[in-house]
C-alpha cells in the first residue's frame, strides 16, 4: 500500500463548450489517460490515412495516475459515479483515518474543471439539499466515518472532532465541529 494516491477524473462538457463544439482530446484506458493535441485534429485531415496513423502518436501524451476516472458522459460503460469515486479514494482514506493516520486528501486544477462537485458535490448553491447519489467525497467520507464510529463495539468514550477547509483566491471558508 502506498501513502500517496494520485487520480484524475475528466467531467462532462460544459454548456459553452458544447456550444463552441470544443473537440475531446482526453481519453482513459484503466489508470492510463491520454492527451492529444489539439492541433492533430486539423493537421490529421491533410495527411493520408497511412501517414496519419503512423505519425498520431507524435501528437499525443500519456500518464499512468493511480487511478483515472471517466465522467465525460455518464451513459459510457466506464463512466465514474460519485459512488465509485468515494469506494476507491473515499474509503482509503476513511481507513487509514480509523487507524489513527493523518489522512488529506485534496482537489486541485483550474476554475470550473469540477473540484468542487468531486469533493462537496455540488453544481450551484451548497445551501440546497444535495441529491443522494451526487454527494461528492467529503460528506460521504463524514457520513461513513460516523456510522463506523457508531457502529464501532468500543463502549469507551468517544470524541468526535472534523474539519473542513476550503482554500481558494478569492476566500477561505473552515469549520470545526466536536
Amino acid at each position: 500500500m502506498t501513502s500517496v494516491k494520485c487520480a484524475v477524473r475528466v467531467r462532462p462538457f460544459s454548456p459553452k463548450e458544447v456550444g463552441d463544439k470544443t473537440k475531446n482530446i482526453i481519453e482513459m484506458d484503466g489508470p492510463t489517460t491520454t492527451i492529444t493535441d489539439p492541433s492533430w485534429f486539423e493537421r490529421k485531415k491533410t495527411l493520408d490515412a497511412m501517414t496519419a496513423e503512423d505519425t498520431e502518436y507524435l501528437y499525443k501524451k500519456s500518464f499512468t495516475f493511480d487511478h483515472s476516472f471517466w465522467s465525460f458522459n455518464n451513459n459510457d460503460e466506464n463512466f465514474s459515479s460519485q459512488e465509485n469515486i468515494f469506494e476507491h479514494l473515499g474509503t482509503f482514506v476513511l481507513d487509514n483515518a480509523l487507524k489513527a493516520f493523518n489522512c488529506s486528501i485534496f482537489a486541485y486544477g483550474q476554475t470550473g474543471s469540477g473540484k468542487s462537485y468531486s469533493m462537496m458535490g455540488t453544481g450551484g448553491d451548497m445551501s440546497q439539499s444535495i441529491l443522494s447519489e451526487q454527494r461528492g467525497l467529503i460528506p460521504r467520507i463524514c457520513e461513513a466515518l460516523f456510522n463506523r464510529v457508531d457502529n464501532s463495539n468500543n463502549d469507551d468514550n468517544k470524541t468526535k472532532n472534523n474539519s473542513i477547509g476550503d482554500i481558494n483566491e478569492k476566500e477561505t471558508f473552515s469549520t470545526a465541529a466536536t
